[in-house]
C-alpha cells in the first residue's frame, strides 16, 4: 500500500478519549472494526491501516509470517516491508487501481523481519463509511513460497530434463526455432552443436544403469560450467546433448567445443574413463532449424566414423572450412606444435618441413603443422610406454597450461599470441634432451614426455625456463605455466590413462596458485570426486536460499564514526550451523556459480541497503567480487540491472570491492569495468592489496577510489618488521597516487594507535567488531557511542591534530 501525503489534520486520535467516543466517526470506525474481528484472526495476515496508512492492527498470522509483532510495526507504514523488487511503476498502478475499484489483489514480494524476500497473495480492500469518506485499508495475504516453489518445479520438469536438470528436447526445439528466426532477421551468428558420450552402452552395461546416470549428470554439470548465460545446452535423449551458441563466431565455437571434448576426456566420472565426440555447423542464411540439425547429426557421425573423441565440423559448403579443418585438425584455429626425436621410435625420418633444434631435435615447421589427433597422441604414448615396460625403464609425462593465457591472447593479439606459443616450443625442444617429446595438444597446452623419472628439481628448472622473457618485436613478454606430472611405473596406467591423471594434477596446480608443478596423487582422484558432490551441494544451496549476509563495521578511527560496512557471505548448512566463507568458496572457485555466488551478494546486499535506508541507516556497504564475475560481458548490464530494482538506494552507497590479481588477468578488461561502474556511481575497491604480483601496476593503471590493506600484514606488522614495512609501504603509496586506504584485520588498540599514527584512518577488524547478522548489527550501531575505549581514542587523535 502507498503512503499518501498529507498536511497534518486533526482527526479522531488526536482528540481527548471523551471527545473521541462522542464522534460519530470515531463510532463508525469501532463498529468497523466489530466487524472485522470475528474474521480477524484467521489463517492469513491481516493487518489495517488508517487512512495515512499507518498500521493500527495485525492479527496471529500477520506475525507469524513476517515475523513482526503489533509493537514493532504500529504506526509504521507498509513501506516497511519493501523488498526491493518492484519499482515505483508497481505500486504507482497498485494504488491508481485501489482507488478506482475500491479493491486489489495480486502477487507481491516483501521482506520478513530477518531481511528475507518471499512471495504472498495479497488483497487490499479499502473500507469507507456512509459518506464515501475512507476510513481504513485492510490488507489480507498468505505466504506462496511453497506454492512458488512447486510452479517453478513445475515449470522446470516441464522443460528440463529430469536427471540432469538441462533443458529436454521440446523445450530446445521451441528455442532454435526461435534462434534461427533471429539470426536470419537479425544477420546474428548462429552455431548448432551436437555431443554424446562414447560406447555408452557398454558402461551401462559393464557398470550399470545408476553410473551411467551419474555420468549424464556430471557431464552436463561439467559443460555448464564453462558456458555463457546465452548459451543453451540441452539433453536430446539417452546420451547426446545438443548446444546452441548465438553470437559466436565458428572459429570461437570450434575452440570451445574442444576444450570441452578435452576438459570431459580428463574430468574424473565414476567407472571408466568417458570421452565425447562432438559434430557441429554454423547457420547459413536461408537454413530452417531442420537444416541445423541435419549437419549437426551429419558432423556428429563423422566424428565417431573417424575414431571417437575428437570434433567435426560441416557447413554447405566445405571450401569455407578453415585450411586447418580440411587437414582433420582437432578444431582451434592456432597452428600445432609438435617435437619429435631425431628418429622416432618406428624408426621413421622426420618429414622434409621440418627443421633440426640445437639439441639435436626436430621441430615440425609451425606454418605447415596441426594439432596431432586424439589418436596419434595416444599411439605415441603407448608406444613409449611399451618400450618403458620392455627395457623395465620410466617415465615421466607433464602436462603443461600457460597462466592466463586468454588474457595474453586478447592483450597481444592472435598472430603475436600464436608466435609466442611457436618461441616456446623451441624454447622447450632446446631444453629438453634428444629422445623427449613435446607435443601442443591445443589452444595453450604443451604435453611433454620424457623417457626417465624426472626429479623436481629438473621440473622447477623447466618451469623457471618458460618463466624467461620472450621478445615479440619491440617488447619483452613474460609468460608462466602451471604443470601436472605423472610417472610410470609409478603410476600403474595406460597411456591415455598416464595422460589424464597428469592433467589433474595440472588443474590442482592450477588451483594451488598457478606457475608451480604438482604430481599426480591416487588420494586426489576421491579427493576429486568428494569435491565435485560438495559443489553440486553448494548450488543447491543457493537455491535453497541456505545463504546468508553477515555485515563487518568499517570506521573512521581518528572520528569515532562507522563510515561503511562489508557485506560477507555466510552458509548455513542444515545440521552444520554457519559456515565461513574459506569452508566453499573453494568450491566454485573458477566455476559459474562464481557468477551465481556475486549476483545473490548484489542481490541481498542492495535490498539490505534499501531496507536500512527506511530506518534511517545510510552506510554504504562493500561486496566482494570475483575475477571471473568482475570480467563477464555482461558484468555491467547485470549491474545495472540491480541498481535498477533497487531505485532507493544511491549507487553510492555500493562498493565493489576486487582482489588485486584479478585485474592483473585482463588489466585493459578490468579499467573498462572499473571505469563504467563509476560512470553509474558505483565505488570501487582494491581488497587484500600487497598479495599480488604487481601492486604498483595495479596502482598506477587502475582507478579505483580504495585500496584495502590485507589482513595478514596488519595483523603481524606489531611483531613482524617486515609486515610492518609493508603497511607503511601502501600508506605511501596510497598517499601518493590519491587513494583512499583501509586497513583489514586491526584487532587491537594497539593497531589503532600504530595505524594512525602512520597516517592511516580507516579501519576494520574483530577489534572493532565481527561480522554480523543485519539485525545484530542494527543494535551495535546504536551501542557503539558507547565504546569508551574507542572513542576516547579518537578524542585523543583530535587533541593531538592528526590529520
Amino acid at each position: 500500500m502507498k503512503q499518501v501525503p498529507g498536511e497534518p489534520r486533526e482527526d479522531s486520535s488526536t482528540r481527548p478519549a471523551s471527545e473521541q467516543k462522542a464522534c460519530p466517526l470515531y463510532r463508525r470506525q469501532q463498529e468497523e472494526l466489530r466487524l472485522m474481528a470475528a474474521a480477524f484472526e484467521t489463517g492469513q495476515a491481516t493487518l489495517i491501516t488508517d487512512t495515512d496508512t499507518r498500521i493500527i492492527r495485525v492479527n496471529q498470522a500477520f506475525t507469524r509470517i513476517t515475523g513482526y509483532r503489533l509493537e514493532d510495526v504500529l504506526g509504521q507504514t507498509p513501506h516497511l516491508f519493501k523488498s526491493g523488487r518492484h519499482g515505483p511503476g508497481f505500486y504507482a498502478m497498485l494504488w491508481n487501481r485501489l482507488m478506482a475499484k475500491g479493491h486489489w489483489q495480486g502477487e507481491i514480494w516483501n521482506r520478513n523481519k530477518h531481511g528475507q524476500v518471499y512471495p504472498i497473495w495479497q488483497s487490499i480492500t479499502v473500507v469507507k463509511g456512509d459518506d464515501d469518506q475512507v476510513l481504513h485499508y485492510v490488507a489480507v495475504f498468505h505466504d506462496i513460497t511453497e506454492r512458488k516453489r512447486i510452479e517453478r518445479a513445475l515449470a522446470r520438469e516441464a522443460s528440463s530434463d529430469h536427471l540432469t536438470g538441462v533443458a529436454n528436447r521440446r523445450s530446445f526445439d521451441r528455442a532454435l526455432v526461435k534462434a534461427v528466426k533471429s539470426a536470419q532477421a537479425e544477420e546474428r551468428e548462429l552455431v548448432l552443436v551436437l555431443f554424446d558420450i562414447d560406447h555408452f552402452k557398454r558402461v551401462n552395461d559393464i557398470h550399470g544403469h545408476d553410473v551411467g546416470d551419474e555420468i549424464l549428470l556430471l557431464l552436463a554439470r561439467c559443460v555448464q560450467d564453462r558456458l555463457r548465460k546465452t548459451d543453451l545446452l540441452a539433453r536430446w535423449g539417452g546420451e547426446e546433448f545438443t548446444l546452441l551458441l548465438s553470437d559466436t563466431p565458428l572459429s570461437g565455437a570450434l575452440q570451445l567445443a574442444e576444450r570441452l571434448r578435452r576438459d570431459v576426456a580428463r574430468a574424473i566420472f565414476p567407472g571408466p574413463t568417458v570421452t565425447i565426440s562432438i559434430g557441429l555447423t554454423r547457420f547459413q542464411p536461408g537454413d530452417s532449424a531442420r537444416d541445423l540439425l541435419t549437419r549437426a547429426d551429419r558432423a556428429l557421425y563423422r566424428a565417431k566414423q573417424n575414431g571417437r573423441n575428437r570434433v567435426e565440423v560441416m557447413t554447405p559448403d566445405a571450401s569455407e572450412l578453415p585450411p586447418f579443418l580440411e587437414r582433420r585438425a582437432f578444431g582451434t584455429s592456432a597452428k600445432g606444435i609438435i617435437k619429435l626425436p631425431a628418429t622416432s621410435s618406428a624408426g621413421r625420418r622426420p618429414a622434409k618441413d621440418s627443421h633440426q633444434g640445437s639439441a639435436g631435435a626436430t621441430v615440425l615447421d609451425s606454418e605447415h603443422a596441426v594439432l596431432p589427433s586424439h589418436s596419434r597422441l595416444s599411439r605415441v604414448l603407448d608406444n613409449a610406454l611399451a618400450i618403458a615396460i620392455e627395457r623395465r625403464g620410466s617415465l615421466t609425462l607433464c602436462a603443461l597450461d600457460i597462466d592466463h593465457f586468454k588474457a595474453i591472447n586478447d592483450t597481444l593479439g592472435n598472430e603475436q599470441a600464436d608466435r609466442l606459443l611457436v618461441l616456446l616450443a623451441e624454447r622447450l625442444g632446446h631444453y629438453l634432451q634428444n629422445d623427449d617429446m613435446v607435443m601442443r595438444t591445443g589452444g595453450d597446452e604443451f604435453v611433454l614426455l620424457m623417457q626417465r623419472m624426472a626429479d623436481d628439481t629438473a621440473l622447477q628448472a623447466l618451469l623457471e625456463v618458460i618463466s624467461r622473457p620472450f621478445t615479440l618485436g619491440d617488447r619483452q613478454v613474460r609468460v608462466t605455466a602451471s604443470m601436472g606430472v605423472s610417472c610410470f611405473p609409478n603410476d600403474q596406467a595406460e597411456g591415455d590413462s598416464l595422460l589424464r591423471h597428469a592433467q589433474q594434477a595440472m588443474y590442482r596446480a592450477k588451483q594451488n596458485g598457478r606457475n608451480i608443478l604438482s604430481r599426480f596423487d591416487p588420494r586426489h582422484d576421491r579427493q576429486v570426486q568428494q569435491f565435485m558432490v560438495e559443489r553440486r551441494r553448494f548450488e543447491r544451496a543457493i537455491d535453497q536460499d541456505e545463504l546468508r549476509l553477515h555485515y563487518q563495521p568499517q570506521v573512521d578511527m581518528a572520528t569515532g564514526q562507522v563510515v561503511g560496512v562489508e557485506a560477507l557471505v555466510r552458509w548455513q548448512r542444515p545440521g552444520e550451523g554457519l559456515l565461513a566463507p574459506h569452508t566453499f568458496l573453494p568450491l566454485i572457485e573458477g566455476s559459474r556459480l562464481e557468477e551465481a555466488l556475486g549476483e545473490w551478494v548484489l542481490r541481498t546486499a542492495l535490498t539490505q541497503l534499501d531496507r536500512w535506508q527506511e530506518l534511517g541507516i545510510t552506510l554504504p556497504a562493500s561486496v566482494n567480487i570475483s575475477p571471473s564475475h568482475l570480467l563477464t560481458r555482461d558484468f555491467v548490464t547485470r549491474l545495472s540491472a540491480l541498481l535498477a530494482e533497487h531505485p532507493n538506494v544511491s549507487p553510492s552507497r555500493l562498493k565493489i570491492e576486487v582482489v588485486e590479481t584479478a585485474a592483473m588477468h585482463d588489466i585493459q578488461a578490468a579499467l573498462e569495468v572499473i571505469t563504467r561502474c563509476q560512470d553509474m556511481g558505483v565505488q570501487m575497491a582494491i581488497d587484500d592489496f600487497g598479495t599480488g604480483f604487481s601492486s604498483l601496476t595495479y596502482l598506477r593503471q587502475l582507478p579505483v577510489d580504495l585500496i584495502k590493506v590485507d589482513k595478514s600484514f596488519v595483523r603481524d606488522m606489531l611483531a613482524d618488521p617486515s609486515d610492518l614495512a609493508i603497511v607503511e609501504s601502501v600508506i605511501y603509496m596510497s598517499r601518493r597516487f590519491g587513494r583512499s586506504l583501509l586497513a583489514e584485520g586491526v584487532e587491537t588498540l594497539e593497531h589503532a594507535s600504530e595505524l594512525l599514527a602512520r597516517g592511516c584512518h580507516l579501519a576494520q577488524g574483530y577489534g572493532i567488531a565481527r561480522p554480523m547478522p543485519p539485525e545484530s548489527l542494527e543494535e551495535w550501531l546504536a551501542q557503539w557511542p558507547n565504546r569508551a575505549d574507542w572513542q576516547a581514542l579518537a578524542g585523543e587523535v583530535g587533541r593531538s591534530g592528526h590529520a
